[in-house]
């Protein structure tokens, strides 16, 4: 199973989806990006395999997310870094035996430091989500 061990690989993670989401890319593209390392951000390649599979899974990941959005929100309100936070940690919690809760305060916390206007709680709720589903 792959797994993401470390606060770093997740920040990595999640900036690599932030550029895919900004950028509407699909998932071929993406696909394509990580194999050529276009972005440069792996460590090893059980990075580059975790990003192949968060790529491949992304749109049923991203369906999972918006139908768990109260009934006033849509993912067009959602800043691209807040979804790629949301991404990367409901494919972890998914799809690996990571501990969930320090999944969900490590990207709770990347939130409050990056996106410091952004509601953190709103990254909570919908990983919190993932883990009762």
């Amino acid at each position: 199973m792959l797994t993401v061990n470390l606060k770093k690989d997740r920040k990595n993670l999640v900036n690599l989806f932030y550029h895919y989401l900004l950028m509407n890319n699909d998932v071929d593209y993406m696909k394509q990006d990580i194999l050529d390392q276009t972005q440069m951000v792996f460590l090893d390649s059980t990075i580059e395999s975790v990003a192949l599979d968060i790529a491949t899974k992304s749109p049923e990941i991203l369906g999972e997310i918006e139908s768990k959005l109260k009934n006033n929100w849509t993912m067009d309100r959602i800043p691209a870094l807040i979804k790629a936070m949301l991404l990367e940690g409901a494919w972890e919690i998914q799809y690996t035996d990571n501990e969930k809760a320090i999944i969900i305060n490590d990207l709770v916390e990347y939130c409050k430091a990056v996106e410091p206007d952004f509601d953190f709680k709103f990254v909570n709720a919908i990983l919190d989500q993932f883990i009762k589903f």
